[in-house]
C-alpha cells in the first residue's frame, strides 16, 4: 500500500513541476505574453496529475478504511449493483423514469 502512496504523491509532484515549467515557458517565450499563453504550453494542463491523485487517494483511503469492516467483501457490492433492476432495463423502459424527474 505504500507503493500506492508513493506512486500517487510522485503524480502530485509531477503536475506541480509541470505547472510550473510551462508557466515559466509561457512566461519566458519569444512571442508577447499574450500569445505564449493563448498558443504556447497549456498551464493548466500538468495540474490535471495532481487532480486525478487526489481522487486516487480518497479511493484508496475509502477502500483502507471500509476494508477493516467485518464482512466486507466489495465483490458482493458489485454483484448488487448488477442486480439492480435499473441496470437491466431497456432504453424504453428508462424513458418514463426520466420524464418523471
Amino acid at each position: 500500500m505504500r507503493f500506492v502512496w508513493l506512486v500517487l504523491a510522485l503524480e502530485i509532484v509531477v503536475g506541480v513541476v509541470g505547472f510550473a515549467l510551462h508557466l515559466t515557458a509561457n512566461l519566458g517565450g519569444p512571442g508577447g505574453m499574450w500569445e505564449n499563453f493563448l498558443y504556447g504550453a497549456p498551464i493548466f494542463s500538468p495540474l490535471l496529475f495532481p487532480n486525478l491523485a487526489l481522487l486516487a487517494g480518497i479511493a484508496v483511503w475509502v477502500l483502507t478504511e471500509s476494508s477493516d469492516e467485518p464482512g466486507f467483501r466489495p465483490h458482493l457490492r458489485r454483484e448488487e449493483a448488477r442486480r439492480s433492476k435499473h441496470i437491466h432495463m431497456r432504453a424504453d423502459e428508462l424513458l418514463p423514469l426520466t420524464l418523471r424527474m
